[in-house]
C-alpha cells in the first residue's frame, strides 16, 4: 500500500505542477498581447480610432456635446434618452451605447477603455466642428 500511496503523490505533484506551468505560459501570452495592443493602440490607434468615431457621429448627425461629457458612454446614453432628439438618432445613440456595454459584458475591459479614451478626443473635436457650424443667433 505504501508504493500505490507514493505514485499518486509523485502523480498529484506531477498534475499541479503542469496545470501551474500552463497557466504561466497562458499568462505570458494574455500579457504579450495586451502589451503589444496598448503599445499599438499609443502610437498609432488612438488617432485612427477617434477619427473613426468623429466620423460616425457626423455620419449620424449627433447633437453637439455638452462641455460636461467627455465620455462616449455618458453621451451616447445621454442622447438616447434624451426626448428632445430625433427618434432615429435616439436609436443609433441606444445602439452605440449598447456596443459599448456588450464590450464590458465581455469582458473586454481594456477594448472599452481604449474605445472611451479614443471617444474624448474624438467628442472634444466633434463639439468644437458643432460649435463652428452652429446658426448665429440674430
Amino acid at each position: 500500500m505504501d508504493a500505490n500511496a507514493g505514485h499518486c503523490f509523485c502523480g498529484a505533484v506531477s498534475f499541479w505542477v503542469s496545470l501551474i506551468g500552463l497557466q504561466a505560459i497562458y499568462f505570458f501570452f494574455w500579457l504579450k498581447q495586451a502589451l503589444w495592443s496598448w503599445l499599438l493602440f499609443w502610437t498609432i490607434g488612438k488617432r485612427q480610432m477617434a477619427r473613426h468615431v468623429e466620423n460616425s457621429l457626423i455620419d449620424g448627425h449627433f447633437p453637439e456635446p455638452n462641455e460636461y461629457i467627455s465620455d462616449l458612454d455618458d453621451y451616447f446614453g445621454t442622447v438616447a434618452n434624451d426626448e428632445t432628439v430625433d427618434p432615429n438618432t435616439r436609436v443609433k445613440a441606444a445602439y452605440e451605447h449598447g456596443a459599448l456595454n456588450g464590450l464590458k459584458l465581455a469582458r473586454r475591459y481594456s477594448a472599452a477603455l481604449q474605445l472611451n479614451l479614443a471617444g474624448a478626443i474624438a467628442l472634444k473635436r466633434y463639439a468644437r466642428l458643432a460649435q463652428r457650424f452652429r446658426p448665429r443667433d440674430a
